[in-house]
């Protein structure tokens, strides 16, 4: 409904909000979110992966020392299971990944050497304090992971060089940078909801955590290693302090809500909390046990069987013995589920002993029945140890397959299996079974912290009682719960398997050298004539497009024709297109003759090509390169919405092969342009299982590599559309900050200098550094190294260099 017209002011000038959709603002990078991602003196990238202000916070140099030592730790654990990995002297009959190409990241580490530490502290302060991204300390900052092998020259060389990192280990290590950031933000909150539970800054009366238990919650955060720890800690406390904490958030949100109570408050509504003092050791003392062995002792000062003792608890909630003792039972299971030491050491243990069962469905037992089948490998699978997983994608296959109905997956830390080929129905019993020997195998490593010392049957009935209640606490809350994050850790390691190689396939497309002849200038874009045929309309122009494409990237001419056959008989006239290509090659300087198509007659169509060319070189003695052209981003460009408007004169025939010139000319430039559609190019055979907006966001790691490589001349890219999709892989800048430039040196506003970016407030001082020496202008006006490849920062050196070669 519109607003009463006493409510509006028609002074209030309107707003975008006012006047456009949310979706619209958003679709056009119009929000005040992406405003402030432009105008913010941190790279766009590293803006995006933020999840909160923790993660644009400068780290300080305690936190970047403690960040070192973390991310060493991580590292140490994922190159120990990679050697493990790559050590297994068989592999699997249905691991059909071929992991041979998987690059060995970090091939120089080595923990007992200084200066690798060193190394991989410097790139983090880089990182964390200085907010420089990948390319730039690949490329400018070298020093600092780049060291001598002896300190003195030998024979006046300069002693030989070692690298210890590479740029996937930096980019590694930049994805280690936000894992860490997420752990100090999980840290702060809990260290924040401690000191709100003391009354920190209030008046001492309003202390609701008792000093016990902030002492005991302070010495977690201190040795918390990961996430995982630190949400233990924070769900014991939500727990133990249900009622406190809810009504706080009773109090921010201003309403009534119906109160859930916590543990503590139902256990003295129900009168267990008594009862389970008797049990003669407490969850947080069974912790204390599982971390340091024998550090208490179960007290066994009762008489009292566990039954007889239960009667005092028997009212109006509690009506018999039975029922007080199961309910005593699960208030102490519920306790010994919540402690996180507990929680570390079955974490351990699952990490070390679980494996993968699988077996088909009714459903998959009749679909998967053949070994081209995706899931035919790992049908009947058992105890695959999860450690094996690493390195390929078959986990993601697997969940697929079980999202489909055809499989059923379940995690055991047993090796004891009865199923029944022959009757599927018999499984659910089987994993059953399975489930409780799993539980039982973790309960018997807890169960002697726990175990009294003293002999008779009082003491066994109470130890068997505190047996039970461990027993419910692993099988129904704790082994649910590490199964749940091993399944994540799982998808985890196979989506950054599939990532990384999708990445590494798009980069080897990208990363190659335009397409150029022998007698061509170093730098010079070729000029290209495109014949493409094959899955075109040729009712009303013909099957063959020829397209003349100059060095800009610009269509000069553009043909159709039936066919390019020379026929070798006098008898016979050659195909309509040879005269048509003559013509071309006669009336411009072609450099190069691409071939492309859609259709199986290509190799036929690229052979007349050539011999049309190779007659024609014969005669006039110019150099002609006639190669195949790869058409995969121009299948994807030809019909779409940036296709028609940068290019309406012509039909999407004619748009295929510029686009094919262009990828030619400029792989880069040409895969640019496809955006999020890169992700609808054959990486990988699991890229679609996958989210693809975290794929995105990896794979488009190669277009920064390789156009950071490469640079950029940002006047050139002002003037032709089809290059600006490059500006926005350049090191520092993302698609807002780059369409903020180009916005605005767009119409004849050209760079006179690098400079120029920060005298005209095109970009601030942090991006700058980051992007600088990546974008070259041409023509220099004000100083010829801004047409290089050279940091503005080692303009100096660069001078002075010259000046001592020239020996002035």
């Amino acid at each position: 409904m519109e607003a009463p017209l006493a409510d509006r002011d028609p002074s209030r000038e309107k707003t975008l909000a006012d006047v456009f959709e949310p979706a619209e603002l958003e679709a056009k990078m119009m929000t005040q979110r992406d405003e402030d991602i432009r105008t913010s003196d941190v790279p766009e990238r590293m803006q995006m992966r933020a999840t909160g202000a923790e993660s644009l916070r400068p780290l300080s140099e305690d936190e970047i020392e403690e960040e070192t030592t973390w991310v060493m730790r991580q590292l140490h654990s994922w190159l120990t299971r990679q050697e493990a990995r790559r050590g297994r002297e068989h592999k699997s009959e249905w691991d059909t990944d071929n992991t041979s190409d998987e690059p060995t990241l970090f091939q120089h580490a080595d923990f007992a050497n200084e200066r690798f530490l060193a190394a991989v502290l410097s790139v983090l302060k880089l990182l964390s304090q200085d907010f420089y991204e990948v390319p730039f300390i690949a490329r400018h900052r070298r020093e600092v992971f780049v060291t001598a092998e002896s300190e003195s020259d030998v024979h006046g060389e300069e002693p030989p060089t070692r690298e210890w990192l590479s740029i996937d280990d930096l980019w590694k290590l930049y994805d280690f940078d936000l894992q860490f950031r997420g752990l100090l933000a999980a840290r702060r909150h809990l260290q924040n909801m401690v000191r709100r539970l003391k009354g920190e800054g209030v008046d001492d009366s309003t202390r609701e955590i008792s000093h016990e238990d902030e002492a005991y919650a302070s010495e977690l955060i201190a040795s918390a290693s990961g996430v995982e720890d630190i949400m233990d800690v924070t769900e014991w406390l939500q727990a133990h302090y249900a009622d406190v904490i809810q009504k706080w958030s009773r109090e921010r949100a201003g309403m009534k809500r119906v109160q859930n109570l916590g543990l503590k408050e139902r256990a003295k509504r129900n009168g267990t909390d008594r009862f389970v003092e008797r049990f003669g050791i407490t969850a947080r003392q069974v912790g204390d046990n599982v971390s340091t062995p024998g550090r208490h002792t179960v007290d066994s000062n009762t008489s009292e069987m566990p039954l007889d003792a239960a009667r005092e608890l028997v009212g109006t909630e509690l009506v018999s013995p039975d029922i007080a003792l199961k309910a005593a039972k699960a208030t102490f299971s519920s306790m010994l589920e919540l402690d996180p030491q507990l929680r570390r050491f079955v974490r351990a243990y699952c990490d070390e002993h679980v494996c993968v069962v699988v077996r088909p469905t009714d459903k998959g037992l009749r679909e998967v029945t053949h070994d081209e089948h995706p899931a035919f490998a790992f049908k009947f699978l058992k105890q695959k140890p999860v450690a094996e997983f690493m390195g390929s994608a078959q986990f993601i296959e697997l969940e697929k397959a079980v999202h489909d109905g055809l499989l059923r997956m379940q995690l055991s830390l047993s090796g004891e299996y009865r199923f029944d080929n022959h009757d599927l129905r018999t499984d659910d019993a089987v994993f059953s079974e399975d489930r409780d020997r799993s539980a039982r195998a973790v309960t018997v490593q807890l169960d002697e912290h726990m175990r009294s010392s003293a002999s008779g049957d009082v003491a066994a009935a109470w130890d068997t009682v505190r047996s039970d209640a461990l027993f419910m606490a692993v099988r129904d809350h704790l082994l649910p719960q590490m199964w749940r994050e091993t399944v994540q850790k799982l998808h985890q390691q196979a989506f950054d398997y599939v990532a990384d190689a999708c990445r590494r396939s798009l980069e080897q497309r990208i990363d190659v050298q335009a397409a150029r002849t022998s007698s061509m200038r170093t730098g010079k874009k070729p000029r290209v004539a495109v014949v493409a045929g094959g899955g075109f309309d040729a009712s009303s122009r013909g099957a063959l497009r020829v397209v003349v494409v100059d060095e800009h990237g610009a269509c000069s001419e553009d043909f159709s024709a039936d066919s390019m056959r020379m026929q070798s008989s006098g008898a016979l006239a050659d195909g309509d297109g040879v005269a048509v290509l003559r013509g071309v090659l006669e009336r411009q300087r072609i450099d190069v003759v691409a071939v492309s198509g859609m259709a199986l007659q290509t190799r036929r169509l690229f052979d007349d090509v050539q011999s049309v060319v190779n007659e024609f070189c014969s005669h006039t003695g110019d150099d002609v390169l006639v190669t195949y052209a790869s058409d995969e981003v121009a299948r994807l460009w030809w019909d779409s919405d940036a296709a028609r408007a940068e290019l309406p004169q012509l039909r999407k025939e004619e748009r295929y092969c510029v686009c094919v010139a262009r990828t030619l000319q400029e792989p880069a430039a040409g895969y640019a342009t496809l955006g999020r559609d890169l992700l609808h190019l054959t990486l990988h055979k699991s890229q679609r299982s996958v989210d693809q907006s975290l794929l995105f966001i990896v794979v488009e790691r190669a277009l920064v590599n390789v156009v950071s490589k490469i640079g950029v001349d940002i006047n050139d890219l002002a003037q032709h559309v089809h290059k600006q999709p490059m500006l926005q892989y350049v090191s520092g800048l993302g698609s807002r900050k780059a369409h903020a430039i180009l916005s605005r040196i767009s119409g004849g506003h050209d760079l006179e200098s690098r400079s120029d970016l920060i005298v005209r407030r095109l970009c601030t001082r942090t991006v700058f550094v980051n992007c600088a020496s990546f974008l070259r202008v041409n023509p220099p006006v004000m100083d010829v190294l801004d047409d290089t490849r050279i940091h503005p920062e080692d303009y100096d050196l660069a001078r002075k260099m010259a000046l001592d070669a020239l020996d002035i």
